[in-house]
């Protein structure tokens, strides 16, 4: 019984965890977007470096594009 209500409480808060992450990125202006997204794609650049120079090529083409939404 106590694992069901523990699961039921970790859903929960996942559930209201993942909707406060969704309203703090829809209230970002356009110019936080555009740098979150320019952030992004400058460390997928470079973990994809990092793979490539550890021999898997599977990453190269992960990074986003800057302000795509």
């Amino acid at each position: 019984m106590e694992r069901m209500i523990e699961s039921a409480r970790r859903a929960e808060e996942l559930k209201q965890l993942n909707s406060s992450i969704s309203a703090y990125y829809d209230a970002l202006p356009d110019a936080g977007v555009t740098e979150d997204a320019a952030w992004g794609q400058l460390g997928a650049a470079g973990l994809a470096a990092f793979v490539e120079s550890e021999g898997d090529e599977t990453v190269s083409g992960a990074a986003p594009k800057v302000g795509a939404r």
